[in-house]
């Protein structure tokens, strides 16, 4: 038997990729040789809790868009969603999708707040991902598991500006002033909503404006895994 010559690899920090394309996305991790793991794979345990020191620290940079490091380990399904009404007769207004500009994308942003306060998940996934079968019933699920008062704590996440650059319109989310992330959405169609991949980090989170408070509360779950405080 011949020996083989070991081989060296870049650390595994230096080694995620997430792709370039929309939808596309991956992680490369060292495991004796090098294992990419797919959108449709799952993997828990070690590679996470590894990886949990890093995930705390973008955490507190950017709660929002902090979930990418762990939702490219995590499987990604569900979406979809039409018109509704949440189970306490508040409506959530769909038609600001349509509204081109920045005003439409920051009144887009508060649509997504109220479905999160009132645990409307047919209709955030209408704003959000509208064309993703089957997270209406992710999503209810997830505002489930918290209680009304709990969700009405969206409303301390103060809703700012709205920034374009050439791939996403981006806006700003502060915390009692501060900035702790962006909201990107895109136009599509003449509507706007989320990219895929944007949209999965924050579904395994459990919402835009609940994965934040759930960061401030030191309660923060990805795809149903707890982030330490």
């Amino acid at each position: 038997m011949t020996d083989q010559p070991e081989q060296k690899s870049e650390p595994p920090s230096r080694r995620r990729s997430f792709g370039t394309g929309d939808g596309d996305y991956r992680i490369n991790m060292q495991g004796g040789r090098d294992v990419t793991i797919g959108a449709n794979a799952q993997v828990a345990g070690n590679n996470i809790v590894n990886n949990v020191k890093e995930i705390k620290k973008t955490v507190h940079r950017h709660p929002v868009m902090s979930v990418a490091v762990l939702a490219a380990m995590t499987a990604v399904l569900y979406g979809g969603g039409s018109a509704v009404f949440s189970d306490g007769g508040d409506e959530v207004d769909l038609s600001v999708v349509e509204e081109s500009g920045s005003k439409g994308a920051i009144r887009t942003v508060e649509q997504i707040r109220k479905a999160e306060k009132i645990g409307d998940g047919a209709a955030w996934c209408a704003i959000v991902a509208p064309s993703d079968a089957g997270c209406a019933e992710s999503m209810k699920g997830e505002f489930a598991r918290r209680s009304p008062s709990y969700r009405d704590r969206v409303d301390r996440v103060e809703i700012g500006k709205a920034e374009r650059t050439d791939a996403v319109t981006a806006v700003t989310l502060s915390w009692d002033g501060v900035k702790q992330g962006t909201v990107p959405l895109v136009r599509s169609g003449d509507r706007w909503q989320m990219r895929s991949t944007d949209y999965a980090f924050v579904k395994l989170a459990g919402g835009v404006f609940l994965s934040l408070v759930d960061s401030r509360s030191g309660q923060l779950k990805v795809g149903g895994i707890p982030v330490p405080s």
